[in-house]
């Protein structure tokens, strides 16, 4: 059979379900597969930027500070030593992940591309749930836990790993703010909540995140479904939609509005602050984070061998990749930058987690 030459995507081997595996090319299959998920794993670290470090290790350092006085002293004085504030560890967990494939020696003998592809596209998919669920769970859940770190190289220690939320009144050490506010790690939670969404509560936590100096860009991320209330706030200005031309440019926000996303996109800007819907934001629950910070509030764990990164075919033999019985993700989420990350609840007087599901 005569092939047509040139880049051919998933897509296309989608299409192709009238011909055998071994007629059209196993190389070529695997080629085109290897680079599907190559763009997907790029397309999940893209959508992470704002939330969350990629690491491989299992355990970081969350800030340090040091307390003292500027004092006036003369030609004689020592002056009083200053007193150092010890950050403290956080564990990162990694935990190893599976889609059934089952491609097996009989299915090589019949699959078509479309069958290699249509496994591969069913483990993205899973993978973007997956992926989504965990996020949510570090990202709402207020309470800490201990994971046992299994998954580590030759010559490391399997630790139990002390993994964090963002501050949650655990007495764990707080850094003073950049202005030398010092904060009771007794009582200092970023988990707020109020009865319903009010400015005052939402200022309270936009200031709760930005006293700890994350102020560069920071963001409020909601549901799609909490927008109304949003827009009905004092101070709130909506997006101009992308493909509309804004009669009077003074009433509407500088700030365009993708038009073929409803999940996914800015909708406004509340104060100075943009507001952005995400598909995986839970509603009645609004995030408040510093996006342009180095310092991300979670770290996003991956395994610490490149070839075992990301989503990956996961063959026993990797001559053979068209063989496999799994498709495998290794992952987890522990916060690292405890303070740079405020959620707001605001339909209730107290927080409590929502029951997150896949």
């Amino acid at each position: 059979m005569t092939m047509t030459t040139g880049t051919h995507d998933i897509t296309f081997l989608l299409a192709q379900n009238q011909v055998a595996g071994r007629e059209y090319g196993f190389d070529r299959i695997v080629e085109v597969l290897t680079a599907d998920l190559q763009a997907h794993n790029e397309r999940v670290a893209d959508e992470l930027t704002w939330l969350a470090e990629p690491v491989t290790v299992g355990i970081g350092r969350n800030g340090s500070s040091v307390q003292g006085t500027m004092e006036e002293v003369d030609d004689h004085a020592r002056g009083t030593t200053s007193r150092e504030q010890p950050g403290s560890n956080v564990g990162f967990p990694l935990r190893k992940y599976r889609f059934a494939l089952g491609w097996t020696r009989d299915f090589e003998d019949q699959a078509t591309p479309a069958d290699y592809a249509t496994g591969v596209v069913g483990a993205q998919r899973a993978d973007i749930r997956r992926l989504s669920y965990l996020l949510k769970l570090a990202v709402y859940t207020p309470t800490n836990s201990t994971f046992y770190d299994r998954y580590v190289l030759p010559g490391q220690i399997q630790l139990n790993l002390p993994v964090r939320a963002l501050y949650n009144a655990d007495s764990e050490p707080i850094p003073d703010s950049p202005w030398g506010e010092v904060f009771n790690a007794a009582t200092h939670t970023h988990y707020d909540a109020n009865a319903t969404l009010t400015t005052t509560a939402l200022d309270a936590s936009i200031t709760n995140l930005t006293e700890h100096g994350y102020s560069n860009d920071v963001k409020i991320i909601i549901n799609k479904n909490d927008r109304a209330g949003f827009e009905a706030l004092t101070g709130f200005v909506r997006a101009v939609p992308a493909n509309i031309i804004p009669g009077n440019q003074a009433d509407v926000a500088v700030q365009r509005m993708d038009s073929q996303r409803t999940d996914n996109r800015m909708i406004g800007v509340y104060d100075e602050y943009e507001v952005w819907v995400k598909p995986w934001a839970i509603q009645n629950y609004a995030i408040i984070t510093d996006v342009g910070s180095m310092e991300k509030p979670f770290a996003y764990r991956q395994h610490a061998l490149s070839n075992r990164m990301g989503l990956f075919i996961e063959a026993d033999d990797d001559n053979f990749p068209y063989r496999s019985q799994y498709m495998t993700h290794y992952m987890g989420f522990g916060a690292y930058n405890r303070g740079n990350m405020v959620v707001l609840k605001f339909d209730n007087a107290s927080y409590s987690a929502p029951t997150i599901t896949e």
